[in-house]
């Protein structure tokens, strides 16, 4: 328990006080004396156990002598015994009934041992003193079975911040009182105040009173008037800087908080946690880790110093200083599991992602109900390649700890690398909402509603962006993917090229060009771009990925595999290399070894979906259909928010004219799950088309024409659906459309018959 004024003084002052004020009732044998003065020198150096010792035996010499009580219940008070201590003060007063010092240091002593009703009664004699404000507020704290004048402060400082989490606190402080006892408690309060208006633990205590009863607001002048004048007093500053944070006034919080942290050990040692807390949380980190690194050993006995700095450190990837900062704490203390969650994200920041994985192993095996220890493991997945493996631990950190502000963001990158993109929005945007100043996670959002083809909703937050910063590259390389994406080619290049002036080194303005010249067949003016990029970055996995594209299109597989096996030997967890490699064997009709790359894949990465709709898409294009149906069907049952999935597997049951229910039903799930996905929407018209509904089919055939109009099959199925609704111009003029944007699509073949049909 906190000791603050003269209400809470040290014991060892406390004893001072009883030898200067209290008198024997006789004069003391000497050796007596000799005794006392001997427990005296044992208090001064601390050695509480002795001093009891020598004081019982100089309580034994003479019985009734009351000061020597009084030293017996300092002692046992600093030795952390508070109910003897109160047990003696009492036979003290016994001996002593009139002697109003004793009186109010055996009621102080009463408080500390949670003996309210006890300490009231002590006291009560003495507030009807009119010059005794110290008795009133004594009797004050007992009935408001409050410890002392600065107990609420000390203990509420930090919930202050939180109106929930300070009401709870609040609640729990107390033993059950009545409404009566509050307001005769308030009475005595004010009373006290009132006879002593200068007097520091009048203002105090009612200012206590106050915040424990949740009247923060009106205690707010007094705790002002006191820290005022007493800035080194850490309870009150603690209390009123905290306070401030909570209204806004960041300013005078800080400067609250601030002369709380200069306060004596340990006394600071709650400010400067706070103060440190609040600069991390207006992103002053080198402010939090000047306030941390100024603490002591004595600090972070239990780590909390080390884990702070740490995390500073990881959060702005340096993770060698994170390391040396958990490295005290964990020779101390091994199986501390926050702290090998921080080693874990450490090692992942210095790219040891095996390393890292095998540390967020033993962290959660420390901890299993550890959210920092799930989201170390879910963090060291993800680096690993393991990016479907890493969403479970994320989503059960954030369940363990709904709160935590940074694992919502974690959770949309990892759910947008491996396709979930309504999980990505959905926790991008919860991440938002607890920081909307996150560009990387608004830029996440973008991307997830591009990949929803909800060009709308990914434009707004563009437009959102661009206000804050009319200078991002990621803005016009957004801007381009949309641009692109409905069809206005000329306007995605310009927007990519705009974001290359503003960052000449941008990868992902880069692959929009790249990507605009593959759809315009200008391959060399590709390959070019690129080639010239991997002279700057030939090791770089991310640019040779790009430049196998190209070699892809322009038709060198040979030179497309040996870019795609660098790239694996660069990066062996890369789940999407791996998968390009399978379409480039596929491509060259080499399905075993196709297949090979992919059961590699799935044994090291068995849960990613990706990995699994590859093999099914492979078995499917060796003509293994059953054994495709069965895969995909095992992929919809335990992932079912795999739209692509759900599309294949109902594509199976149509071409066969078989389970046309089952696959609608698969259709419109997805459908449900991306309503703007114009192969969702396609898929679902060609179903109604095999149930003879090409009236359903064909507004279905438009809007996914409306949405990728460069897209052959899109355009092929509504010529279909026209004709099969007779309308025999708008099926000549959609089929001639489809042949023309692409003679090699798969159903080419059908589309010229169709066409030749039109023109008997």
């Amino acid at each position: 328990m906190p000791w603050r004024g003269r209400a809470a003084a040290p014991v060892a002052t406390f004893l001072v006080l009883i030898a200067a004020g209290c008198s024997s009732r006789r004069s003391l044998p000497a050796n007596k004396l000799d005794l006392i003065a001997r427990g005296d020198e044992l208090v001064k150096s601390h050695q509480y156990a002795n001093a009891i010792t020598i004081y019982q035996k100089a309580a034994a010499i003479d019985p009734v002598d009351g000061t020597v009580r009084m030293k017996l219940a300092g002692v046992y008070a600093s030795a952390g015994n508070p109910m003897e201590a109160s047990t003696q003060a009492m036979r003290a007063l016994d001996l002593m009934p009139n002697d109003a010092g004793t009186r109010l240091h055996v009621a102080e002593l009463m408080l500390s041992a949670s003996r309210f009703i006890d300490a009231a009664d002590v006291v009560a004699p003495l507030r009807y003193n009119p010059d005794n404000a110290d008795a009133l507020i004594l009797w004050g704290n007992a009935t408001a079975r409050l410890f002392n004048t600065t107990w609420a402060l000390y203990s509420l400082a930090d919930p202050i911040r939180s109106p929930t989490d300070f009401d709870r606190a609040r609640l729990a402080l107390r033993q059950a009182v009545t409404s009566y006892e509050d307001r005769a408690a308030e009475q005595a309060f004010r009373q006290a105040l009132a006879l002593a208006p200068d007097n520091t633990d009048a203002s105090l205590a009612l200012a206590d009173f106050l915040w424990a009863t949740g009247r923060a607001v009106e205690a707010e002048p007094l705790l002002k008037r006191v820290a005022d004048q007493m800035p080194k007093h850490a309870a009150v500053n603690h209390a009123l800087g905290s306070y401030y944070l909570s209204r806004h006034q960041d300013a005078e919080g800080e400067r609250y908080l601030r002369n709380a942290a200069s306060a004596d050990a340990p006394y600071n040692r709650a400010p400067r946690f706070t103060l440190a807390g609040y600069y991390v949380q207006v992103k002053r980190d080198d402010d939090a880790l000047a306030v941390l690194e100024a603490m002591t050993g004595e600090d972070d006995a239990k780590g909390a110093v080390s884990l702070r700095i740490a995390a500073i450190h990881v959060r702005h990837g340096r993770g060698d200083e994170a390391l040396r900062a958990l490295g005290p704490l964990l020779t101390r203390e091994p199986n501390n599991a926050d702290a090998l969650a921080l080693e874990a994200r450490a090692l992942v920041t210095n790219n040891k992602a095996h390393d890292a994985l095998g540390v967020a192993e033993a962290a959660v095996k420390a901890d299993p109900d550890s959210s920092n220890a799930k989201l170390a493991l879910g963090k060291a997945l993800a680096a690993d390649g393991d990016l479907e493996g890493a969403l479970d631990p994320l989503l059960e950190a954030l369940r363990l700890h709904p709160a935590d502000p940074q694992i919502p963001p974690t959770l949309a990158r990892t759910a947008l690398a491996t396709g979930r993109d309504n999980l990505a929005l959905l926790y991008g945007r919860q991440a938002l909402r607890n920081d909307p100043s996150d560009r990387d996670t608004a830029l996440a959002v973008v991307t997830a509603l591009i990949h929803l083809h909800d060009y709308s909703a990914a434009e707004n937050e563009l437009r959102a962006l661009q206000s804050r910063d009319e200078r991002s590259p990621e803005v016009f390389v957004d801007q381009g993917t949309i641009l692109a994406a409905r069809g206005n080619q000329s306007g995605a290049r310009a927007a990519y090229q705009h974001a290359l002036e503003l960052d000449g080194n941008s990868l992902e303005a880069l692959t929009g060009l790249v990507s605009v010249d593959l759809d315009d067949r200008q391959i060399p003016t590709a390959r070019r771009r690129v080639e010239e990029a991997l002279t700057r970055h030939p090791d770089d996995p991310s640019y040779l990925r790009l430049a196998s594209r190209v070699y892809s299109a322009a038709g060198e597989t040979t030179m497309t595999e040996s870019t795609l096996r660098r790239v694996l030997d660069l990066d062996h967890a890369s789940v999407s290399t791996a998968l390009m490699l399978v379409n480039c064997l596929v491509a060259q009709g080499r399905f075993v070894e196709a297949k090979r790359v992919i059961d590699q894949e799935l044994a090291r990465h068995p849960s990613s979906t990706q990995a699994q709709i590859a093999e099914a898409t492979l078995l499917q294009q060796m003509g293994l259909s059953a054994q495709a149906q069965a895969r995909y069907e095992s992929i919809v049952a335990r992932s079912p928010d795999a739209t692509r999935a759900m599309l294949e597997l109902a594509a199976l049951y149509v071409n066969r004219n078989e389970k046309l229910d089952v696959a609608m039903s698969l259709v419109t799930k997805a459908r449900q799950q991306s309503p703007y996905d114009p192969a969702i929407g396609d898929a679902l018209g060609w179903i109604y088309l095999r149930k003879g509904l090409s009236k359903m089919a064909v507004p279905l055939f438009e809007d996914a024409v409306k949405s990728d109009p460069r897209n052959p099959v899109y355009v092929y199925h509504l010529g279909m659906a026209h004709l099969e609704a007779h309308r025999r111009q708008q099926a000549r003029e959609e089929l001639t459309q489809a042949l023309q944007l692409d003679g090699s699509f798969p159903d080419r073949a059908k589309a010229r018959a169709a066409l030749a049909s039109l023109t008997k």
